[in-house]
């Protein structure tokens, strides 16, 4: 019966989004409005406000600190029992209200496995719910039973008031009521009994209760009401399947006790049994539903990673030992490109299309799908004789997912990236298994878009002392393990004579030393010397690049000002960033703040931009403008012959060109002129007359520093130049050159 206050309440508006608070508030008033349309509720629409407040509560405090108190959801679940939410409705409508509205809170979704945590609190709850549900039960069966004994007791003096009172206590009870004899045939049942079992009151005598219980546990109650009739138990309790009369079957809770023999006109030694019913089909139904959305996604049906995992264990333990099992770990190419282009709505339908496809590619398979992250998926193939080879299967998934699916009008396909183990050892843990084909899928990405990789034991070992490395990093660091060291990049002058393979006997030589690059060393006490570009590659892994980016130009512009001061001399800085340095927001606010605490003038730096990071990064290109526009010195980094890398130099004001060192080792390794060379010498050339200095980075031997002194280069970095070295002994070569 809804409330009678029901349509005073309007429908409330969701606040602002970030605002928790009043958020919660809009949320409990939203359910309570819901609430008092569907139940009777014994108290106030504020009063009921307020009530539900102290669940939603609870349930974000539980989710707020994970498994810590799951006792207190559960105990939201019953105070929403005592506020007569007692239909199934009602607690549907709680669960669905707990369940956004939770889930949107900023706080929520800030913690770690937000969804997890929140299914978990949500499954408490309704576990608090049932079990008090189910302690109610009991109770108005025991209370039902004492009214019965009562009245049957009290029925010695008349048996037609005994016979009222039974008929009184038993049609008015919604609970199923069937007094038996010893042998289980019915004698009285009441209307709600015979609506259970689909019967007429009248067609259920002589008819025995076991004849409506199961098969399956038939045998077992009987034999407890054999133990009941004999005294061995007080009562008998089970929660059981019934056959109904339309062949569908009923879950009921039942309760039986023994009732002595004291009716009118009765042996005292007759007894019967009387069995109290209660049909909890719907509870059961909501409880396996509830099981199936904690092992399941909710947006795409599919098995989600607890659910996986143990399915992974299962079929390890059964599948045959000669072909094993295949797992595919495929992850989504730039899907922020389709949910921030198109939108929330139409990536989530394009993430039930990529559950849908794949469940379709491998359904003459024994496999299982599941969603194991935001877009990544995983496949796991039992092999069978007829089950194609990994490269097949992934050539297929690649294939399937870049056909156009069709949202609003738009044709999206897809680019995924995949990992693969394939047949694992039987006794494989199931965990290290899901690991294994994360390396790979980690190593496929690493290649670029639309990549595969199988697992090998031997990539995988390389990769795990990688990790371990980047993971040691930050303590390395502040253990002093990582040092500051200086790379001398020196002129090309007219000062000796350069003969031999390549040396076109060319009047050059390297000459004083006019900047140093500033470069990060680690003294690894196992793995011994790692030099800038490894510590760099580390760096990245863990996203330590940054604060370590900072830290050596910090180090590096206070070391070079003081080398001024102290030598008088006009020498520079050179940095060299990555591509995730180069794309940072802050990259300008960090070098001006490195530059005003050193003191070091802005044009005594020079800051490097990878080529690349400037043909596909606006942020790059606009960092460098600006500091470019603050009097830095500006450079690409790693500049080739790639259309792009020319057209940076044409977009962009830049000081410097530092050539790539992978051209530079192809000139050192021909021992003949070639159409590169030629071009080499040319562009050298041409972006001299652009006032462009030309700085060939990797340059070894006078021979090959005569050659580039003869393309058009400036400067030179590499051993002809001099090898990174302390400050301690970069100031003695200061000195010297």
């Amino acid at each position: 019966m809804p409330s009678s206050s029901a349509g005073r309440n309007p429908e409330p508006v969701d606040p602002a989004p970030g605002d928790d608070a009043a958020r919660l508030r809009a949320m409990t008033r939203a359910w309570a409005y819901r609430l008092a349309g569907t139940v009777y509720v014994p108290t106030t629409p504020e009063e009921l406000v307020q009530q539900l407040a102290g669940v939603a509560d609870d349930v974000v405090a539980v989710v707020l600190t994970g498994d810590a108190d799951l006792d207190r959801a559960a105990r939201a679940g019953k105070r929403l029992l005592d506020l007569n939410c007692t239909s199934a409705e009602a607690l549907r409508l709680s669960l669905e209200a707990l369940g956004r509205g939770v889930a949107g809170l900023a706080a929520v979704r800030a913690a770690d496995r937000p969804a997890e945590r929140v299914a978990t609190a949500l499954a408490a709850l309704c576990g608090g719910y049932l079990d008090a549900a189910r302690t109610a039960v009991f109770e108005q069966q025991e209370r039902t039973k004492l009214a019965l004994l009562k009245a049957f007791r009290d029925a010695k003096g008349s048996l037609a008031l005994s016979e009222a009172r039974f008929e009184t206590v038993a049609g008015s009870s919604p609970s199923g009521i069937a007094v038996t004899d010893l042998d289980g045939r019915f004698e009285r049942v009441n209307a709600a009994f015979a609506a259970i079992v689909g019967l007429g009151e009248a067609e259920l005598a002589g008819r025995a209760l076991f004849e409506f219980v199961q098969p399956d546990t038939a045998e077992q109650l009987r034999a407890e009401y054999t133990a009941l009739a004999a005294g061995e138990v007080e009562r008998v309790k089970q929660v059981l399947r019934l056959s109904r009369a339309d062949e569908d079957t009923a879950w009921i809770t039942l309760t039986a006790n023994v009732l002595p023999g004291n009716m009118p006109g009765e042996d005292e030694r007759t007894a019967h049994f009387v069995t109290v019913v209660e049909d909890s089909t719907e509870v059961m139904l909501l409880q396996s539903e509830l099981s199936r959305q904690a092992l399941h996604d909710v947006l795409t049906g599919l098995p989600n990673r607890q659910f996986f995992t143990t399915q992974v264990e299962t079929s390890l333990r059964r599948a045959d030992p000669d072909l094993g099992v295949t797992l595919y770990r495929v992850d989504i190419d730039a899907f922020a490109v389709v949910r921030d282009g198109l939108g929330h709505s139409v990536a989530e339908n394009v993430l039930r299309a990529v559950a849908d496809r794949l469940t379709a590619l491998f359904s003459d398979e024994q496999a299982t799908v599941a969603r194991l992250g935001t877009v990544e998926f995983a496949v796991l193939v039992v092999n069978s004789p007829a089950t194609p080879e990994p490269v097949a299967a992934v050539a297929a998934i690649g294939e399937t997912m870049a056909e156009p699916h069709f949202v609003d009008g738009h044709g999206i396909g897809l680019s995924v990236s995949t990992g693969i183990v394939h047949r694992p050892a039987r006794g494989s843990d199931p965990v290290s298994l899901l690991g294994a084909a994360d390396l790979a899928l980690r190593r496929a990405k690493a290649g670029g878009h639309g990549q595969w990789e199988l697992w090998h034991p031997e990539a995988a070992e390389s990769d795990r002392r990688r990790f371990a490395l980047a993971a040691a990093m930050p303590g390395a660091w502040e253990d002093g393990e990582i040092e500051v060291v200086y790379r001398p990049v020196a002129a090309l002058l007219g000062a000796a004579r350069a003969d031999g393979p390549g040396g076109n006997g060319l009047e050059t030589g390297v000459g004083g030393i006019v900047a140093v690059e500033a470069q990060l060393r680690w003294e690894h006490p196992e793995h011994g010397r790692l030099d800038h570009r490894r510590c760099v590659e580390l760096a990245e892994d863990t996203g330590l690049v940054h604060r370590l980016g900072q830290w050596l130009l910090a180090r590096g512009c206070a070391q070079v000002h003081w080398w001024r001061r102290q030598l008088g001399r006009d020498l520079r800085l050179a940095v060299e960033l990555d591509a995730d340095q180069a794309r940072d927001a802050d990259l300008v606010l960090r070098v001006v703040a490195a530059l005003t605490e050193s003191g070091l003038p802005a044009d005594a730096l020079e800051v490097g931009f990878p080529a690349r990071a400037l043909t596909d990064a606006r942020a790059a290109r606009e960092s460098l403008r600006v500091l470019a526009d603050r009097g830095a010195r500006t450079a690409v980094r790693g500049f080739g012959m790639a259309a792009g890398d020319v057209a940076a130099l044409i977009d962009l004001s830049v000081d410097a060109a530092w050539l790539s060192p992978t051209l530079v080792r192809q000139r050192a390794e021909a021992d003949h002129a070639s159409p590169v060379l030629t071009a080499l010498t040319t562009l050298g050339a041409a972006l001299r007359e652009q006032g462009i200095t030309v700085v060939a980075d990797g340059v070894h031997t006078p021979a090959h520093a005569a050659w580039w002194h003869r393309g058009g280069a400036d400067l030179v970095a590499g051993r002809a130049a001099g090898v990174p070295v302390t400050q301690d002994r970069m100031a003695t070569l200061l000195a010297a050159r």
